[in-house]
């Protein structure tokens, strides 16, 4: 069955009466990923679930002796305003380095709802809103996702899912597009009722953009756009489905992942300006997944490289951890699931890993990860690699706040902080915090005063009574006075608060 919703002229659109164009063609089971799908089972490891120890943090590649920890700087306030309860965060990156951050304000009532764009032309030192794309009204909660195209002058894509029956244009999945100078602006309907949820956007070198979203019955979609969003062919791809992510590699070869019956991950690849599969891999796992994500490399389709990464379940300890598979060959062969090694290690009782977020930028060549470890102090750990099988030693906290555990971090990679950089929400708080690889070129200060709180030479001086955890939950060390430390990250707490010290 072929759907064509045609261009027509919409009043009371979020933002203002505006011109709502485009063609969309929705083909009924089209795609139907569940032809020819190559499965590949789970390796039950010996090291999972923290048989293998977290990476020292004086170890590094160089065995010169500098401390395994980025430069980090002191986290930058994105965003602080009272004006709702954030529920979704995207992060893209333009070519010229400048970072958007999109914030969804979950408001107090009916048509409450903000889509904020934040934006930073300074490495993220400072942020100011970009109120032309400020959108207003019903939202669904995490109900939106945010890309830059390339060029000089882009388009920065939002899409969001509209829950507004009250206006005259009805619900819906909207895409609004706009150059980022402001002079040329459009919305397009890409999906005419409110059964869909979790859009997710990505934009390759040519300007193709790739969609995928999730209906309440379980059917998963996935789309592709040649006209930098004006139009679009999107497919239904399979059923029972709960979470669904999409990435467009710089040549157009698309990466597709989603969750299908809690147990499987299924990855399709295909190449645009086709929707339809080229390759299907079914990934079966003996346990429960969530929160999957898919990435991958540039160059021929033959060789690019690819990684999916999902949160586990073990029920016998009801923890979740983080596994993942990999391609060398353009998603044509996976790799046997496995534990993803930079999280691997020790969970205190209580503890696990949420919202894995795997991503690559096309002007990049590193893979870069992010993850929210839930414990008493949530932390939010980025690790990065070369290949897509090259984690082992990459793995360190960032944030300076308590991480939320409502949704999870995003990652990017940000020219003018020299490397990675995340934005994350603070625990229970309006705040949106960002930080980036060498951002000031300094060492990390604490987020707060702590006035009996020392770095010193081999360990902190203190005149109160502290306690020092390592990053993984497990008190290291407690007292007052001097105390010794190895090189690394802490948390030391206090009755003034609790901090994060680095010590080199």
């Amino acid at each position: 069955m072929l759907i064509t919703i045609l261009s027509i002229t919409a009043e009371g659109l979020p933002g203002g009466p505006e011109s709502l164009r485009g063609t969309v063609r929705v083909y009924r089971g089209a795609s139907d990923d569940r032809a020819a799908t190559k499965t590949v089972r789970a390796v039950v490891s010996d090291n999972d679930m923290g048989l293998k120890a977290l990476p020292p943090a004086d170890r590094d590649s160089k065995g010169d002796g500098v401390p395994f920890t980025p430069l980090w700087g002191t986290d930058v306030l994105i965003r602080d305003a009272d004006n709702g309860t954030p529920s979704g965060l995207a992060m893209d990156v333009a070519d010229n380095g400048d970072i958007y951050v999109g914030v969804l304000m979950k408001g107090p009532g009916y048509r409450d709802d903000t889509l904020e764009i934040w934006k930073s032309r300074d490495r993220g030192n400072t942020w100011a809103r970009y109120d032309n794309m400020r959108v207003v009204g019903e939202i669904d909660r995490d109900g939106m996702d945010v890309a830059v195209g390339p060029g000089t002058n882009p388009w920065l894509y939002v899409v969001i899912n509209w829950d507004d029956s009250s206006t005259t244009t009805g619900t819906g999945i909207y895409l609004r597009r706009m150059r980022v100078d402001g002079s040329t602006y459009d919305w397009v309907r890409i999906v005419d009722r409110d059964t869909v949820d979790r859009p997710r956007i990505s934009v390759s070198n040519d300007g193709y953009i790739a969609i995928t979203y999730v209906t309440n019955t379980g059917r998963v979609y996935r789309g592709v756009s040649t006209d930098e969003g004006l139009t679009w062919n999107v497919g239904e791809a399979s059923t029972n489905t709960r979470w669904s992510e999409i990435y467009i590699s710089d040549n157009g070869r698309g990466y597709h992942a989603y969750i299908r019956i809690d147990t499987t991950v299924r990855v399709v690849t295909f190449n645009a300006p086709s929707y339809l599969p080229d390759n299907v891999t079914t990934l079966e796992l003996p346990d429960t997944a969530r929160h999957v994500s898919v990435t991958a490399s540039g160059g021929a389709v033959s060789s690019q490289e690819a990684v999916v990464v999902w949160a586990n379940r073990h029920p016998y300890t009801d923890v979740w951890d983080v596994h993942y598979s990999y391609s060398t060959d353009g998603g044509t062969t996976w790799a046997a699931p496995d534990v993803f090694q930079p999280t691997n290690f020790p969970y205190p009782a209580g503890d696990y890993m949420n919202y894995p977020y795997v991503h690559r930028d096309r002007n990049a060549n590193d893979f870069r990860f992010v993850v929210t470890f839930v414990s008493s102090w949530d932390t939010v750990f980025y690790a990065f690699s070369a290949s897509a099988n090259g984690w082992d030693t990459s793995i360190t906290p960032i944030n300076d706040h308590d991480g939320t555990t409502s949704f999870g971090a995003v990652v990017d990679y940000c020219p003018g902080t020299g490397g990675g950089c995340v934005a994350y929400r603070e625990y229970a708080s309006d705040n949106v915090w960002f930080d980036g690889w060498n951002l000031t070129g300094v060492q990390e200060e604490p987020s707060q005063v702590v006035h009996s709180i020392v770095v010193a030479n081999g360990g902190i001086k203190t005149s109160s009574n502290v306690r020092v955890y390592s990053v993984d939950g497990r008190m290291v060390a407690s007292g007052k006075g001097f105390i010794g430390l190895k090189r690394g990250v802490y948390l030391v707490r206090s009755a003034h608060g609790t901090v994060k010290v680095i010590l080199r």
